[in-house]
């Protein structure tokens, strides 16, 4: 039961890990979107 549960656990770090990656590519495309509308900036 420990082992499943460990098993589990490990699944759901790793799935924070890959979603984190998600939001912070997405901030970055934000940003960078974000600046290409910037007034003054053709």
């Amino acid at each position: 039961d420990y082992n499943e549960k460990k098993k589990r656990w490990s699944a759901q770090v790793t799935e924070l890990r890959l979603r984190e990656r998600d939001l912070a590519a997405a901030r970055l495309e934000i940003e960078r979107l974000t600046a290409d509308m910037a007034p003054g900036k053709d």
